[in-house]
């Protein structure tokens, strides 16, 4: 009898649980186009972001494949992106130097003032909702979201059983990293086999 009571209070909890990460899922798909008066689409935001990090340890910038693979999605979908992201002045594509049938993408002066207006609203939300919680909460709260991401990413092999960024509210799907303090997602050695990379 006290093993049942104690299945059914893991059962309860286990539901709480599922509930609070349905809804941090749509608060995710928010955050990722807090702003859409001037912010770009959740898919062009992380596009934006992938390709800042990238430059960040590669000056020359991703090309389309690359950034195809890491954020799991078609290249297809990368170009309409990139597309709609170079007609508003975000992003820019030239030719690598030591090889002009390579194309790289880099972001604008313009891209770069983009991905820090959204990162300064963003801080600006969650600063209010460390006023809600209060800052031991808050930090609590920080702690447990991260240890829940790392068991739900182990877990649920997310790169495999989602085609698409987008359908994850614009975040790579399956990607175990976490945004950095600064709100840039950390990418991996670009010319390492996990990179998706080259020399």
């Amino acid at each position: 009898m006290a093993e049942e009571r104690l299945q059914d209070r893991v059962q309860e909890i286990a539901r709480e649980l599922m509930e609070s990460y349905i809804c941090s899922r749509t608060s995710r798909s928010l955050l990722m186009n807090p702003a859409p008066s001037w912010s770009p689409k959740p898919g062009e935001a992380m596009v934006l972001y992938w390709i800042n990090a990238y430059t960040e340890s590669n000056e020359r910038g991703p090309m389309v494949s690359e950034i195809s693979e890491r954020l799991n999605v078609t290249a297809p979908t990368v170009t309409q992106h990139l597309n709609s992201l170079e007609e508003q002045g975000l992003v820019e594509r030239r030719a690598d130097p030591s090889d002009r049938r390579i194309v790289r993408v880099r972001l604008t002066d313009a891209g770069k003032a983009m991905i820090r207006r959204i990162h300064e609203h963003r801080l600006r939300l969650f600063a209010g909702l460390v006023d809600h919680l209060g800052e031991e909460d808050s930090l609590r709260l920080a702690r447990l979201m991260r240890k829940a991401a790392e068991y739900m990413n182990r877990q649920l092999g997310l790169a495999a059983r989602q085609p698409d960024a987008e359908a994850s509210g614009g975040w790579p799907v399956g990607d175990d990293r976490l945004p950095a303090r600064d709100g840039r997602l950390p990418v991996r050695d670009a010319r390492s086999p996990e990179g998706g990379g080259r020399k």
